[in-house]
């Protein structure tokens, strides 16, 4: 029977054109069975393979899978041309401004949420935080605006459009790597970036390859731009703060000590933060270490569960990471002491500001070209010791006994 099926379906393809072709086809999905591009044969709709041939029909479903908002017009002025990315809590669309025929990044919150009120919070935030240090930095993505779409009920904001790839991508690519310079140029461009960022009173708390992206500028490669300030923290006590007190934001391969550890219990009674600028140090040196040896100091070993997830957070706190002269020769000794220096476990130990660690990036490579500093920051390589916008108080050790795992089920892990 299935024999005689498969020569009906080839009379078919020989006999009609293409339109009445894809009009069989249809009826026959209408009748709960799919077609098989491969051989043709008939195959349940649901069908993984193909019972005639084995062809694997999910593949072909998935390519021919289409994003339900692309090819619509949110808010009356931005046609979403294509989804470029997705997180756990947002996606984001290659757009065009209606009126304007500029292209745009938009950025929307995936799915409503029942704790509107913080969700809506955290991602007004994100944009206000974003939007602020951009003004200052070039270094920042730049946001433009900030609505709602009554129509599909999501909350958006458009942000300049960029052509390059992101640091993990780059990290993704043989020889997984990148040179002691390229590292260095690098650093002291995020440097840049997050010392104004701390002066301006907010912390990332994600600073991990996937948010720095590399674009160009005037021609020249590797002009940085940090992404994603949807975990940015105001230093700001009079700011409104989403993160419930204990709660565990960021990712776990990049999060400091005191990220890890939580607060203790009198900055929990307090309501304090147990988290400053100098975290984002530590998660680049992180990202400095990774670029430097082709891996982070500490990675996830097995299935992503909050017991894995523990044990590796609980390696950031104790453990020490392998030193990258071990792992490569080749590499500048300042340049690994600056890595060293900033993946100190005690906050106290680290530099004590983001331009305190760019000063000691550019002492250790002094006789390579930056090319996208500002001139003062390339002739001060004296340490600034700038505070963080709020006193740097003195941590309390930290104690691996008294950490808790709460993940958050808004953010991608």
């Amino acid at each position: 029977m299935m024999g005689f099926f498969v020569i009906f379906l080839n009379v078919v393809h020989w006999l009609f054109p293409v339109p009445y072709k894809l009009r069989f086809i249809k009826s026959m999905q209408r009748d709960n069975v799919q077609i098989c591009p491969s051989c043709g044969a008939k195959a349940p709709v649901q069908a993984a393979f193909c019972p005639s041939c084995s062809h694997n029909l999910k593949r072909n479903a998935q390519k021919r899978r289409v994003d339900p908002l692309e090819g619509m017009i949110l808010d009356q002025k931005y046609h979403l041309i294509k989804k470029i990315g997705e997180g756990g809590m947002a996606k984001v669309y290659k757009a065009e401004h209606v009126f304007l025929r500029e292209l745009r990044a938009i950025k929307m919150i995936k799915r409503p949420d029942h704790r509107r009120e913080t969700q809506y919070g955290r991602f007004l935030r994100e944009a206000r935080l974003a939007r602020k240090v951009s003004a200052i930095s070039p270094h920042v993505i730049r946001i433009d605006d900030f609505g709602y779409d009554q129509k599909q009920g999501v909350y958006y904001y458009s942000m300049e459009l960029l052509k390059g790839e992101s640091l993990r991508e780059i990290l993704r690519k043989p020889p997984y790597y990148l040179t002691p310079e390229r590292t260095a140029q690098l650093a002291a461009q995020i440097c840049s970036a997050m010392s104004i960022g701390h002066e301006e009173g907010m912390v990332h708390r994600d600073l991990k390859p996937d948010n720095i992206f590399l674009t160009s500028y005037n021609g020249q490669p590797d002009f940085v731009k940090i992404l994603d300030f949807g975990l940015a923290k105001p230093l700001d006590p009079d700011e409104p703060d989403f993160t419930e007190v204990g709660k565990v934001v960021g990712t776990p391969e990049y999060m400091s000590p005191e990220q890890c550890r939580g607060p203790t219990p009198d900055e929990r009674v307090r309501g304090i933060s147990h988290v400053d600028g100098r975290a984002d140090l530590y998660s680049l040196g992180i990202v400095m270490y990774q670029c430097l040896a082709g891996r982070a100091p500490f990675t996830l070993n097995g299935e992503p569960t909050p017991q894995n997830f523990l044990k590796l957070m609980s390696r950031q706190i104790s453990e020490k990471p392998v030193p990258l002269l071990s792992i490569r020769k080749n590499i500048p000794p300042g340049l690994a002491e600056v890595v060293k220096k900033a993946l100190k476990k005690n906050p106290e130990r680290r530099f004590q500001s983001m331009r305190d660690m760019q000063t000691a990036v550019m002492n250790a490579m002094p006789d390579i070209h930056y090319p996208f500093l500002p001139e003062a920051e390339k002739s001060d390589k004296r340490s600034s010791a700038l505070s963080l916008n709020r006193t740097l108080r003195k941590q309390t050790p930290p104690a691996v006994a008294r950490f808790q795992l709460q993940l958050d089920p808004e953010l991608d892990y």
